[in-house]
């Protein structure tokens, strides 16, 4: 810690030395062509610093570099790992104009990995069905540590996460089972009319990563379902009455109300819907 012993009543200049922190990456290990974070910590370089990066690998070899600036002393990157880098890889950071310099400690890579066919055992879900996702893992030996990550698709690209769990690589490959349950109010899905895009069910895919590498899956489609029953002012059943069901993607459905006034629709599209008999 910077010290400053001086007299009051007196202006006095104190320059602070900067000095780099830490140099660190996201994590300890990574495959061939994942890409991984790497955080650059310092003190008193002040804000829009220049910094320059240069990747190498245990070698010596540069894989790369690139500049940016430093703002709250802080600087987080994205780094793709080279698919052609072995063993380690480090990041050599400077500051060309304060004279500094430092380098992370080394990136232990792995064999190249590969994270192929990340799918869904059905592509439509229904409340309480439980499914299993799976993808098939290439290079990286049983007991590898794997994460699925859930997310709601969006169609403008900001993706809701649902949850994310541990899993490990068996047999070449990963598998897991997650229950569906759709905890929103499906009241507040816009109609077809409504949105601006048309009518979007909900839809989720899932992300498989292994040492980095990242799949995605194909989209699951969320299908709901209706009961409907009629009854008088007195409350008994109303049999055999017709009825139309308006869904909100703009389709519809006809039927016939049983003996006890009622009926149920399964795979309706989720939403607001409207009911007529007749």
């Amino acid at each position: 810690m910077s010290e400053h012993k001086g007299q009051t009543d007196k202006v006095t200049t104190v320059t602070l030395p900067s000095a780099i922190e830490a140099v660190q990456w996201s994590g300890v290990r990574a495959a061939p062509g994942a890409t991984v974070g790497l955080d650059v910590l310092t003190r008193f370089v002040g804000n829009g610093a220049t910094l320059q990066i240069k990747i190498t690998d245990h070698r010596g070899k540069t894989h790369g570099s690139f500049k940016d600036r430093i703002h709250n002393n802080r600087l987080s990157a994205e780094v793709p790992v080279p698919p052609s880098a072995r063993e380690a890889l480090y990041a050599e950071v400077s500051f060309p104009k304060h004279g500094l310099s430092a380098s992370s400690p080394a990136l232990l890579l792995t064999p190249p990995i590969e994270v192929d066919n990340p799918a869904w055992s059905h592509d439509e879900a229904r409340r309480g069905d439980v499914l299993t996702l799976s993808a098939d893992v290439r290079g990286a030996p049983d007991g590898t540590g794997a994460r699925i990550e859930i997310f709601e698709h969006d169609a403008d690209g900001a993706h809701d996460p649902v949850t994310t769990f541990q899993t490990l690589v068996d047999g070449g490959g990963v598998a897991a089972e997650w229950e569906y349950e759709y905890h929103e109010d499906t009241d507040d899905i816009p109609r077809d009319e409504e949105a601006q895009q048309g009518y979007q069910p909900p839809e989720y895919f899932f992300r498989v990563e292994v040492e980095g590498i990242v799949a995605e899956s194909e989209l699951l489609t969320f299908k709901d379902w209706i009961e409907i029953e009629l009854l008088d002012n007195r409350g008994q059943p109303q049999a055999n009455r017709s009825f139309e069901i308006h869904f909100p993607d703009g389709s519809s459905h006809s039927g016939t109300l049983d003996a006890n006034g009622r009926a149920e629709v399964k795979d309706a599209p989720p939403g607001p819907y409207q009911v007529l008999f007749s």
